[in-house]
């Protein structure tokens, strides 16, 4: 492109008097928008509503943990009785852990760039919350138990992730510090496969083929996201793609 324009210089001198100073302005625009988007300050303002959105998500759940305590018929079985409320406290304890590194992480090194990037992890995030807003199906107690337990083994990993993340967590395809010990060493998404355990148990509690479809979208999503992730730490840690190369991405030894 910039061949062309030399040559259009040559030629036309009318045209280059036209195009020179919109060309100019729009790199100034974009050389502003760059500068603000690497200020501490913006980085600070683009947290408000991913914290505001897991505040409010707490919130609800501790009001629905709490009228299931209160409201819970006497001849509901012990075992589903707890299993509940130990899967909706684990996910309470998941998304304070998230949001508390989010509010303490540092500043990232590097952002990926593009539009692509950052809408796939904010639909990665959020499209899943949409599931809750379906009825819950009535199962038997085996199976609401088993549901239980995968939400609460999902939450649990995930929160053991997250602490070895510490304030590197990040939604958006981010570059802070590279993490290689504890899960990592073990594979390269060890958050993302701890979560869709968790997704698997509450795929059972609001079965049906809307939320089988949504499921589906949110997987193809956060396959995309370990891509764009993966993109921006290798050009910062020249060290990623030896470890990604002795480090399966999701599954030990197979992929």
């Amino acid at each position: 492109m910039e061949g062309l324009s030399g040559m259009e210089y040559k030629t036309c001198a009318s045209t280059d008097d036209f195009h020179e100073p919109s060309l100019a302005a729009g790199s100034a625009w974009a050389r502003r928008l760059r500068m603000v988007t690497e200020t501490k300050t913006y980085d600070i303002l683009v947290r408000v509503p991913l914290i505001a959105w897991y505040t409010f998500i707490c919130f609800k759940l501790t009001i629905q943990l709490k009228s299931y305590v209160a409201s819970a018929p006497a001849d509901l079985p012990d075992s589903l009785f707890y299993s509940n409320i130990l899967w909706q406290g684990s996910l309470l304890l998941f998304l304070v852990t998230v949001m508390t590194f989010i509010i303490l992480r540092p500043s990232p090194l590097r952002k990926a760039s593009g539009l692509q990037p950052r809408v796939t992890a904010a639909m990665g995030t959020f499209m899943l919350s949409t599931v809750v807003l379906f009825s819950p199906r009535m199962h038997g107690v085996e199976l609401n138990v088993l549901s239980a337990v995968l939400i609460l083994s999902g939450h649990v990993l995930s929160v053991y992730v997250v602490f070895w993340l510490g304030r590197s967590v990040s939604i958006m395809a981010e570059a802070r510090r590279l993490v290689v010990r504890g899960p990592y060493a073990v594979v390269r998404h060890p958050l993302y496969i701890a979560e869709e355990i968790a997704v698997i148990g509450l795929l059972i509690q609001f079965f049906s083929i809307l939320t089988i479809l949504i499921v589906g979208v949110h997987l193809c999503l956060q396959f995309r996201r370990m891509i764009n992730e993966e993109r921006v730490l290798s050009q910062e840690f020249p060290a990623y793609e030896e470890y990604a190369r002795r480090t399966a991405r999701i599954i030990p030894g197979i992929y």
